[in-house]
């Protein structure tokens, strides 16, 4: 519940900046129609890029890790005469102790979303979804388009 509630908050910010700047400080501006129009056309663009990649770092998957297969299921293909190939590695893979999935490296359990993430990075309460492999990059973009707007 108080993941939405900040996911709301968030929202509310955004939208409030869009009507304060589109409602009080643009009409008020000492510009020719032409500038403000083009003003409002670039602050549209970047409100656009700013909206759109907050949805998609909200609820886009973070990335999940691969179940854990039992070793007598991995099969051993034969690639020449003697030579064998396994898909056993030296070490055994770790698990996760609460969803026994994989672990690969930077792979971390969220507790508030009660999931491992791939290359993890953080929670973030701002859009209730952990920020990790799946959805670095759209959040990086929303907290660049978040300080050009």
């Amino acid at each position: 519940l108080f993941g939405y509630l900040m996911q709301l908050a968030a929202v509310g910010l955004i939208l409030f900046e869009i009507v304060t700047i589109y409602g009080v400080v643009l009409p008020n501006l000492d510009l020719p129609v032409a500038g403000k129009s083009a003003v409002g056309a670039v602050g549209l663009f970047a409100f656009g890029n700013l909206l759109f990649n907050y949805f998609l770092t909200s609820f886009k998957d973070a990335g999940l890790p691969p179940e854990l297969v039992s070793p007598e299921s991995v099969d051993v293909e034969m690639t020449s005469g003697d030579e064998v190939e396994s898909l056993q590695p030296s070490r055994p893979p770790k698990q996760c102790m609460k969803c026994s999935r994989l672990k690969p490296p930077r792979c971390h359990h969220c507790s508030l979303c009660g999931r491992c993430v791939l290359k993890m990075d953080h929670h973030c309460p701002w859009v209730n979804n952990c920020v990790g492999a799946g959805n670095y990059r759209y959040f990086c973009l929303f907290l660049l388009w978040l300080f050009l707007c």
